[in-house]
Parts: C-alpha cells; structure tokens; sequence
C-alpha cells in the first residue's frame, strides 16, 4: 500500500518516495547529456542548466591541487613538536606539568590543541592561531575564563614550543613577547 493511499495520508514506513504520487517539492537536477561538454569558461552552469565546476577547477574528478596546496598537505601536516631548549623539556614542559596539577581540565584542552597543531600544522581550522610577525606564532585557548597562549616557530618541519603563559589581562605583556622572541632567535639559528 502506498502512503497516497493510507487512511490518515501520513506516509507509512515502507513507503519509498518513488512509489507516492504527492509531488515532491525538492529540485530535481537534470544530468548532463554524454556530449555536453564539461568547461563552460568562468561560468558555473551548463548550457542545460545544471551546476558543475569549470575544468580548470577539476582534475580527474577532484579539484585540483597547486604547488601551495600540495606543500601544506604533505610538508606542514607532519610537524614533530620539540620543546625549547633541548627538545624534551624545557620551560613549556614545566608549565604544562603544572597545569595538568593545577587544571586538568584546562591542561587537556591546550595539549589537544598542541596534538592538533603538530598533525595538521598552522593552517589547521580546529585551533586558534595568529601570527605575531617573523615567524613567531601564538596558539591561543580559551577555557573556564583563563586565556592560555603558547608561542611557537616552526622550522625544518619542527614545531618549537617556545613559551607559555596564562594571560589575565587583554594585552599579551611585552616582556613575555621579548622571551618568546629570544627564545625564537636561538632555536633558529
């Protein structure tokens, strides 16, 4: 039985939308005839109507990846995160110690965002990041009222995390700025 022919017109569980007679009121697309060309210059419809992205856009059925794209995806993502001065401790270490002590919660939070940032690198739309000029990066979190901010270079496919703080009030403080600086300076020489 069709749900046209229930008794109360609701569509019944078995009903396919095939077999009612109700007209649909989603759009239906026409498919492209098989000699309908494929580029239609800068335009973005068919001359029969439907949508489908110029060929300079598409490759093989997928967009297109530039020299930029092809750079992030493969150099960027695999970032091996090191802590200033020598790699596997350091001041950064120390604070994320203390924060997992002091704030667990907040900890997790900041180390998922470092984890993040080392896999899918800067351009990662999952983590708050904004560049302070010259190659200095400040990972931003904000968690529970506290802004966490973490300064980071990256180099050589390494991520150095070079200072951390819990910021308090709107300015990040100039001195806590000159350190990443220095710190920065001596990881890329």
């Amino acid at each position: 039985m069709c749900c046209a022919g229930s008794s109360n017109g609701r569509p019944i569980r078995s009903c396919r939308p095939s077999c009612c007679t109700a007209p649909s009121t989603s759009p239906t697309r026409k498919p492209l005839p098989a000699s309908s060309p494929t580029d239609w210059g800068s335009g973005l419809q068919s001359p029969d109507g439907t949508f489908r992205p110029p060929q300079s856009y598409m490759l093989h059925g997928y967009p297109r990846l530039d020299k930029y794209n092809v750079w992030v995806i493969i150099v960027m993502a695999f970032l091996r995160i090191e802590f200033y001065p020598n790699g596997d401790d350091g001041p950064v270490k120390a604070f994320l110690d203390h924060l997992a002590f002091e704030r667990p919660r907040g900890y997790a939070k900041v180390a998922l965002d470092i984890e993040v940032l080392g896999a899918e690198g800067i351009r990662s739309k999952q983590v708050s990041v904004r560049n302070l000029g010259n190659g200095l990066w400040e990972l931003r979190r904000r968690f529970e009222g506290i802004q966490y901010r973490v300064f980071f270079c990256v180099g050589n496919g390494i991520l150095w995390l070079l200072h951390a703080i819990e910021k308090r009030s709107r300015k990040t403080p100039q001195d806590e700025l000159r350190v990443a600086k220095t710190r920065m300076k001596r990881v890329m020489l």
